[in-house]
């Protein structure tokens, strides 16, 4: 009888086991504040926030174009020209970048513009001129001309003065002289519109941007680090 009683306890225990749901055990994770493996993490970030004397300024030259003789359906090639003359005078020497795009050229009386894709940069020459300095050792940053090989129809690097890694103090005036092409081919339509029979007198725009600070970092060119 005992063993019939022990029997059927066991049998009950084992069905009471099968019906309980079995739930995953709960552990801490690797991070897990209750354990002993609490873990945590700390970064670093770095920012510049400069200082400077005075603004950077700057002045661009009417940009100009050689009379074109016309020759009926050929290529043409135009030269042009436009200079920036720029004053830094920030006295931080942390470099700035300057860009140049074209917008289309307009003519009165003409049905359509040309493109701003057909203005290229043929050479860019800097001239590092004056650098002021309030103390020995001071110097200016260096300004190195840029020809870009993509055209003008968005904006293109043509020059770029590199940061100064000593912490001189130095205020610079700078020139670029940009040598211009306008370049209109015979498979542009409709070639007549633009270089036709009639002179015209087209304008020609350009957009001249100068980045400081973060900006200009993110558009240097290699080998010329802005801050």
């Amino acid at each position: 009888m005992h063993k019939s009683i022990t029997r059927m306890l066991i049998l009950v225990a084992a069905i009471v086991a099968m019906s309980i749901p079995v739930f995953g055990v709960q552990r801490a994770s690797a991070c897990d504040v209750n354990s002993l493996n609490n873990c945590s993490g700390t970064t670093t970030v770095t920012g510049i926030g400069d200082t400077v004397t005075s603004p950077m300024t700057y002045t661009v030259s009417t940009p100009a174009f050689s009379e074109t003789m016309l020759a009926g359906e050929v290529n043409y090639t135009v030269p042009g020209s436009l200079s920036i003359a720029l004053s830094d005078m920030r006295g931080n020497n942390e470099g700035f970048v300057v860009q140049l795009s074209a917008n289309a050229g307009t003519a009165a009386g003409a049905n359509v513009t040309i493109p701003a894709s057909d203005y290229t940069v043929t050479s860019s020459t800097a001239t590092n001129g004056f650098c002021g300095v309030s103390y020995t050792g001071g110097m200016c940053s260096t300004l190195a001309g840029i020809v870009p090989t993509s055209d003008l129809s968005t904006p293109q690097t043509i020059g770029c003065a590199g940061y100064l890694t000593g912490g001189q103090e130095g205020y610079g005036m700078y020139t670029l002289d940009e040598g211009l092409s306008l370049s209109v081919p015979t498979t542009q339509s409709p070639l007549n519109e633009i270089f036709g029979t009639n002179p015209k007198s087209w304008a020609h725009s350009f957009n001249v941007t100068v980045l400081q600070g973060p900006a200009a970092a993110a558009v240097a060119p290699a080998g010329c680090t802005v801050q």
